[in-house]
């Protein structure tokens, strides 16, 4: 359990300095070099994204693949949403808001016994 909490907190903080970083990522090419620069906050992305990765994959292999891919999609997503509105001001709608509650919904069916 403690994996999976984990996993969802790596895979959030990793797509809040995903938003963080936007611009700081450079690549150029031409006919003799490559160049890639990141800045720290994608670094950071970067690095909470791998270690969610490799999180994850200790939990498809001891989980129902066809539980923990929806339940752990609906929480990541919902918590993401909230971020978005809360933190970064993205536009909020009543779409949204119906999809998380339905979203919600799904996790509390899927966990019903």
């Amino acid at each position: 359990m403690i994996n999976y909490v984990i996993y969802i907190l790596f895979t959030i903080i990793g797509l809040v300095f995903m938003k963080l970083g936007k611009g700081e990522m450079l690549m150029s090419f031409d006919k003799t070099s490559f160049n890639f620069v990141i800045g720290y906050r994608v670094l950071l992305a970067l690095i909470f994204y791998c270690t969610s990765f490799l999180l994850w994959v200790k939990i498809v292999g001891k989980n129902d693949i066809s539980y923990i891919v929806p339940v752990t999609s609906a929480i990541t997503n919902i918590l993401v949403f909230a971020i978005g509105i809360l933190i970064f001001k993205e536009n909020f709608s009543l779409y949204k808001l119906l999809g998380a509650i339905l979203a919600i919904a799904g996790v509390f069916l899927m966990n019903y016994k």
